[in-house]
């Protein structure tokens, strides 16, 4: 119920009509696989350590050239948990091979009723560690974490790298588990959400290539 003419959803997608942006694109994504596999490499009352391995394959058809390319996604994460503490380690090769009137470096996706650029091939690398503090007779649970991504892009105008360090706290109430609060400060460059004149390039071609930040906080009620 947007105005805009492809992007009124909640998850990112690409998306037709982008290119109202500078070397935005006219695509749609069809035929998609999507797998995931994981393995328990240690379980314990105390310990767990586990892997996890995932693809996403589908179709790019472009309205301009009308042509269809290929896009191939693939993860691999390992997570540990001991006691209170959390580690996740995550490493993510993406390839589009579009068939774009004019660059293939970008792509131009869409949510929340706007649409801005992110790279069609990169390589992202995460990681994030996590501790569940003992807040005693205080009548809410508390969790505090720490992460940080990269994304390298292999554009040939030599984009600049997309980075984020985040750093949160996850407040939920002990007597039901439906009040939850998320509060995180952002600190980002060339990062679509952190920062203003970021947003439409960014994840693409880069932005002013500044460090940047933002605080965000979100208050949620389940009924469930």
């Amino acid at each position: 119920m947007g105005r805009s003419a492809d992007s009124a959803r909640y998850s990112v997608n690409m998306t037709g009509h982008g290119t109202v942006l500078p070397n935005g694109s006219d695509n749609d994504e069809r035929y998609m696989t999507v797998g995931r596999a994981r393995y328990q490499i240690s379980s314990g009352m105390k310990t767990n350590l586990a892997v996890t391995g995932s693809f996403w394959l589908s179709t790019i058809h472009n309205y301009s050239t009308r042509r269809n390319g290929q896009r191939r996604a693939f993860a691999l994460s390992l997570r540990y948990k001991t006691g209170p503490w959390r580690f996740k380690l995550m490493g993510v090769r993406q390839d589009m091979d579009l068939r774009n009137p004019g660059s293939n470096d970008i792509v131009t996706v869409g949510d929340y009723d706007s649409v801005y650029n992110i790279a069609s091939r990169a390589t992202i690398g995460f990681i994030e560690g996590a501790r569940t503090i003992d807040t005693g007779k205080f009548p809410v649970k508390l969790d505090l974490f720490v992460n940080y991504a990269n994304v390298w892009k292999d554009s040939s105008h030599h984009a600049p790298n997309t980075q984020r360090l985040s750093l949160g706290a996850f407040w939920t109430d002990k007597a039901t588990n439906r009040f939850r609060v998320w509060s995180e400060f952002y600190l980002g460059r060339n990062d679509p959400n952190v920062g203003a004149g970021q947003f439409t390039n960014g994840a693409g071609q880069g932005g002013d290539d500044k460090y940047k930040s933002s605080f965000l906080v979100i208050f949620g009620y389940y009924f469930q």
